[in-house]
């Protein structure tokens, strides 16, 4: 059965948070052509709005309560980009991220040792060490494969597994501020190239693109694949720096059409063919690919939406063109008459004078200076008459002034019994 509209709607919502937490897959082979993507990839989607830390700066906090755990001090003048409302309090990025803390078991060294790895998914990132019900982690998750540079160790003595790690977390990283300590900004363009300077990818060292090297491994330590970044060949490093560049150039077009993401999967595709198995690079293409198939399904529901939406208006226009009809059937004139009532006579200076009656009151005045018709023959029935529209008003039995008066060229009698309606 064809997904309804707001089924539509509510998988296009689903593959955006999919979108949302997906890595961008470039990992440690990109390492090798110097540059990394940033910490995260994402379809983080347009803020509500973009606000500044007021004058006397922002605190941030882990949920939207003054009870929340201090995260980080706002500066003055800090960018922040606004993505829900609470009852007094702002859901925000910050420019820059925030420095957080995770647990070392879901992390793992890269060959950076300011950088760090996410080895699971969802992984929570806190404001303070610990697991306690007063720490709750951020709304935001780490996912695998995400980069996060590293601020400090809680206690370097013990294994990055059985330690806290504070780390600087991607800018799309959540938390909540007081509306009260936030001012508005108005130039959004300005505001943009903030955020995507501030947003700047991670940088590996010329020492941390070298050949690889065996680290040292403590007694009983087991070493994870992602200590080491494999070698890359020169066709593999062509695929994927070609992969990459399409890819930007189409999620740019933030309306791209499912066809145009087609020759990016074939791009990340190729490279999954050229990536030896289980290597970073291979582990990077079916992460890319994961998303690039996620952005083909919800353009492509995109597009049906557009199209359903297009014939439930073109219905929608037909359904309009029914009740308006339905509504001439119940109007005076039907629609296709001049005039339509039943027929009540009365005298009027010793002469006989018919009102058209609807609705209680008259719709109009009829009379026949052809003779063709009786009108006395008609009272008490519903007529619809066709004719000549006389200009001159005349008084309404009621009291009320008739607007028209029609002299009847045609009649037809709609229903109605003369006896009753006189």
């Amino acid at each position: 059965m064809a997904m309804g509209i707001q089924s539509k709607r509510g998988r296009i919502q689903d593959l955006v948070t999919r979108l949302e937490s997906v890595a961008w897959g470039a990992g440690l082979a990109l390492a090798l052509l110097v540059l990394l993507a940033g910490p995260s990839f994402g379809w983080q989607g347009e803020p509500k709005r973009w606000v500044r830390a007021a004058d006397a700066g922002a605190r941030v906090r882990n949920f939207p309560d003054e009870q929340g755990l201090l995260v980080a001090d706002v500066a003055p003048g800090r960018l922040m980009a606004v993505y829900d409302d609470k009852v007094g309090f702002v859901e925000v990025a910050i420019a820059g991220g925030l420095d957080v803390w995770v647990f070392g078991e879901y992390l793992a060294p890269t060959r950076d040792p300011n950088i760090l790895r996410v080895t699971g998914s969802r992984v929570n990132i806190r404001p303070r060490v610990g697991t306690s019900v007063a720490n709750l982690p951020l709304p935001t998750k780490l996912e695998r494969g995400d980069l996060v540079a590293l601020v400090e160790r809680n206690d370097p003595s013990l294994p990055l597994d059985q330690d806290w790690a504070r780390v600087k977390a991607p800018s799309s990283t959540r938390a909540f501020v007081k509306a009260a300590e936030t001012k508005p900004v108005t130039d959004v363009v300005a505001a943009r190239a903030e955020w995507q300077r501030a947003a700047m990818p991670l940088q590996l060292s010329a020492a941390a693109v070298a050949a690889p090297s065996t680290p040292s491994t403590p007694a009983g330590a087991a070493q994870t694949r992602e200590a080491v970044a494999p070698a890359v060949s020169g066709d593999l490093a062509t695929a994927l720096a070609s992969a990459r560049t399409l890819f930007d150039s189409v999620r740019a077009n933030r309306g791209a059409k499912s066809a145009e993401w087609q020759p990016v999967l074939a791009a990340w595709q190729r490279v999954a063919e050229l990536a030896p198995a289980g290597s970073a690079s291979a582990g990077s293409a079916a992460r890319t690919i994961d998303a690039v198939e996620a952005y083909i399904e919800a353009a492509s529901l995109q597009e049906d939406l557009a199209a359903q939406q297009a014939k439930q208006f073109e219905r929608s226009g037909e359904d309009d063109e029914v009740l308006r009809e339905i509504e001439r059937k119940n109007s005076a004139d039907w629609g296709r008459f001049d005039g339509r009532g039943w027929v009540r006579k009365f005298m009027v200076d010793g002469k006989p004078v018919y009102d058209l009656e609807w609705g209680g009151l008259s719709s109009g005045r009829v009379v026949c200076t052809s003779g063709r018709y009786d009108l006395d023959l008609f009272v008490g029935f519903e007529l619809g008459v066709m004719g000549s529209r006389l200009r001159s008003a005349v008084g309404g039995t009621d009291g009320s002034q008739v607007v028209r008066s029609i002299d009847v060229h045609r009649i037809e009698v709609i229903s109605g019994s003369g006896a009753r309606r006189k």
